[in-house]
């Protein structure tokens, strides 16, 4: 798995896409905590950011858990993002 560089400094992620199974999906821009920024990446919760690679707030775009679940159990075959 890869983490942002950024994380924590910007207010959105740049990566747009993720590969899951042989399939892109775009990654999940409207799911957000209740705080002005992310407790966990620092994005600018408002619908359009994106979560940076590695935030325990990001959700699969093919199921819907937390994509972190995904990644550690296999749940959705993750590959990688897609720069």
């Amino acid at each position: 798995m890869r983490f942002c560089l950024n994380m924590g400094e910007s207010d959105t992620c740049e990566v747009k896409r993720i590969k899951i199974g042989k399939k892109i999906y775009n990654r999940v821009d409207d799911y957000f905590d209740v705080n002005e920024r992310c407790h966990d990446c620092g994005i600018l919760n408002k619908k359009g950011n994106i979560h940076h690679m590695g935030c325990d707030m990001e959700m699969c775009p093919k199921c819907g858990k937390q994509l972190l679940i995904c990644q550690m159990f296999g749940d959705c075959d993750f590959k990688d993002f897609v720069d």
